[in-house]
């Protein structure tokens, strides 16, 4: 077996490859061994997830929605009082930590009373983290819908036209920037149903899959917590996403008839508000 990034021996390979981090909620969705080698795996964990999971956008929705990272833990983000501080929270406290004696004091002394917790809705667009991660996961979910068959192994990983964006994720290679699409098509925390899926409402932590265009481009979408992203396996260029959205009237391609918005319930905006404050120091 080769690898699919780099195309190495990999039948020795010990290292499961999630498509979507531990860290963003995903136990499901993921690659057996071999698939991506030991040396690609760890190369994607340092080098393009803990860069994006760092990002303030990821790290406070899973803050927001206490997601925990693939330890268990719980998931810190940055607040100001009087200073930089690391929040938590857990299901009674919001927990203030911070280093700075100066800040601790002024705490304790009752002298510093706010804090601001900066709410980031979204990333920002044309980052080079989100954009190596999409072109990584739409590798990787290619895998995962046609199933791990040593003939579709094979295809994906000889396929000459997938060089450019294999090559872009694993070494860097050009172009300097595989161009995404980003738009926010409901909000996290909302609520959907699907008779063909459930008997009870649920929320979509995230999900994936691909669509062709007329002129036969192929695009992987993902969906994450509400946010839509979008990138050609075919070139490093978006345009023909976006010609796809004007044919279609704007339509998010990964939501059917079937599924009905039920709720809006943006929980994950305030569901530290109520709870009692602790405060740790050195």
């Amino acid at each position: 077996m080769k690898c699919i990034f780099c195309k190495c021996l990999s039948d020795n390979s010990k290292s499961i490859e999630h498509i979507i981090p531990e860290s963003l909620g995903n136990k499901k969705h993921y690659l057996p061994r071999g698939i991506v080698c030991d040396s690609c795996n760890n190369y994607f964990a340092v080098k393009i997830e803990k860069p994006l999971l760092e990002l303030p956008y990821f790290r406070s929705v899973r803050f927001r929605n206490d997601i925990e990272n693939k330890k268990g833990r719980p998931t810190l983000d940055k607040g100001i009082m009087g200073g930089i501080v690391s929040i938590g929270k857990d299901e009674q406290f919001l927990h203030i930590m911070t280093e700075n004696p100066v800040i601790a004091k002024g705490i304790i002394n009752g002298h510093i009373k706010h804090m601001i917790l900066p709410f980031n809705s979204e990333p920002e667009s044309n980052d080079i983290n989100v954009s190596k991660f999409l072109c990584k996961a739409a590798l990787e979910s290619l895998i995962y819908r046609v199933g791990p068959v040593q003939e579709w192994l094979d295809e994906v990983t000889e396929h000459p036209q997938l060089d450019t964006i294999r090559n872009y994720v694993r070494y860097g290679n050009k172009p300097s920037f595989w161009e995404y699409h980003q738009r926010r098509i409901y909000q996290e925390g909302d609520e959907f149903f699907n008779k063909n899926v459930s008997k009870e409402p649920y929320e979509i932590l995230h999900e994936f899959n691909f669509i062709y265009s007329d002129e036969g481009e192929l695009f992987y979408v993902l969906v994450i917590m509400g946010i839509e992203f979008v990138v050609s396996l075919s070139s490093g260029e978006i345009s023909g996403y976006r010609k796809w959205l004007i044919q279609n009237a704007g339509k998010a391609p990964l939501q059917t008839d079937d599924e009905l918005k039920v709720r809006n319930n943006p929980r994950g905006v305030n569901s530290w508000i109520g709870k009692k404050i602790s405060f740790y120091t050195p």
